[in-house]
């Protein structure tokens, strides 16, 4: 027996959604098969060759929040502390905000404050309006649910996220360093690209559609050799930027590309938007405008050299040995 057949709906409008009877929406009813049939073409159709042509599957996880500065319990944090907060993916930005996230006292007195989110770290940070009390008790909380905040595929986090932790008796006035880079100081023979996976999202009826792009026939896409610079602690990452992380070369000619900063990893990133060119010395700059999460800059401006390879490097990785054999 066929389905009945509604006259179609003037907005036209897609919903695709699952329960135990499948129901497609777009101004009629569909019976399953024809739902199924739809629903492969709508997946079909958000991939295309020039992505590809690799099929993704509609986010309804829910975001976590995961590394975070100061830790749940820490002791002696610094007066002027700034909160982080790095989510494992990326987050609707709208959706962070001071109503999202927020920092109270000991007795639940709001702090105020300014929440900023960084798109490219997908890192949230909370600055406090003035500085802390000593030795104060202070909880931060990353609301969850309906009224939280959302990744983009519009799923919020399953729960609130409470953390307390207690300040010191002084400011932090210690300056931050970096304590290592790669390329090292004076390397040569530095390979002049990487190939680095890269994920895009379709936003499609039902939820958000999750690709891997690249060149035809391949995951992964392209890029200049990564260059990283470790800090000594976290940093601020609103001031980890194009301006504070420079590349040149040859000479003070500018490097183009995009600066990012991991927080779980104290690291900065800078990765050329073209590849490198050959047996050419260039020089990487982190300036005073890098700033711990206590805003403290660098004592002095980090400057360090390395010098390219002649080729690229294509030697692809091989294993050589297992355990067991």
């Amino acid at each position: 027996m066929n389905s009945p057949i509604a006259s179609p709906s003037i907005a036209l409008r897609l919903r695709v959604y699952f329960s135990r009877m499948i129901h497609v929406s777009i101004g009629f009813h569909a019976s399953a098969g024809l739902t199924a049939t739809l629903l492969f073409i709508l997946m079909m159709a958000g991939c295309s060759e020039e992505d590809g042509g690799v099929i993704g599957v509609f986010d309804n996880t829910p975001p976590l929040a995961g590394s975070i500065t100061p830790g749940c319990e820490a002791t002696g944090v610094p007066l002027s502390q700034k909160i982080t907060v790095t989510f494992n993916e990326a987050m609707d930005s709208s959706t962070v905000t001071t109503a999202t996230f927020t920092l109270a006292g000991p007795t639940g007195t709001p702090v105020p404050g300014t929440v900023t989110y960084v798109s490219a770290t997908s890192i949230a940070t909370f600055t406090p309006s003035s500085n802390l009390t000593v030795g104060t008790t202070y909880t931060y909380t990353i609301k969850g649910g309906a009224s939280g905040v959302k990744d983009m595929g519009g799923n919020g986090l399953t729960y609130n996220f409470v953390c307390s932790f207690s300040t010191g008796a002084a400011l932090d006035g210690t300056a931050p360093t970096v304590v290592s880079t790669d390329p090292i100081n004076n390397a040569t023979g530095v390979p002049l690209s990487r190939v680095i996976p890269t994920e895009t999202t379709d936003n499609l009826p039902g939820g958000t559609f999750n690709k891997t792009v690249g060149p035809a026939g391949t995951s992964d896409v392209a890029s200049g050799r990564i260059i990283t610079a470790t800090f000594s602690e976290a940093m601020d990452p609103l001031t980890i930027t194009a301006s504070t992380f420079t590349v040149t070369g040859p000479g003070t000619t500018v490097v183009t590309g995009s600066v990012s900063y991991a927080g779980p990893s104290f690291a900065a990133t800078f990765v050329p938007t073209n590849n490198l060119s050959p047996n050419t010395t260039y020089t990487g700059t982190i300036t005073t405008g890098a700033r711990d999460l206590a805003g403290n800059a660098l004592a002095s401006n980090y400057v360090w050299n390395f010098t390219t390879g002649i080729f690229a490097d294509t030697t692809r990785p091989t294993v050589i040995a297992t355990d067991p054999a």
